[in-house]
């Protein structure tokens, strides 16, 4: 189970790094969101693949790890959110005033 988790840890890593460079590409512009989301997979992933090779975390390691992976995923896909709402109500302001 722990395996699984690891690979789906870090193929979403890569995902959030392709993400980051396709809105700068796209947009001109970088989205500290994905970054975020980058760092919360990492600690994620990280502590995933430390428990599939079978060494030892302390319980207050293992917690550190997963809250604050689970704080930075939370924070990230809140600001990607809030971003695309902003895009989406600038360019409704961008119609009407045409």
């Amino acid at each position: 189970m722990y395996i699984v988790n690891s690979i789906f840890s870090w193929i979403l890593l890569v995902l959030s790094v392709a993400g980051y460079v396709f809105t700068q590409r796209r947009f001109g512009e970088r989205w500290f969101a994905w970054a975020l989301l980058g760092a919360g997979w990492t600690f994620f992933a990280i502590a995933q693949t430390i428990l599939a090779t079978g060494q030892s975390l302390t319980l207050a390691t293992l917690l550190s790890l997963c809250l604050s992976s689970y704080v930075l995923v939370i924070s990230a896909i809140v600001l990607l959110f809030l971003k695309l709402i902003n895009i989406r109500n600038t360019a409704d302001h961008s119609i009407k005033s045409n």
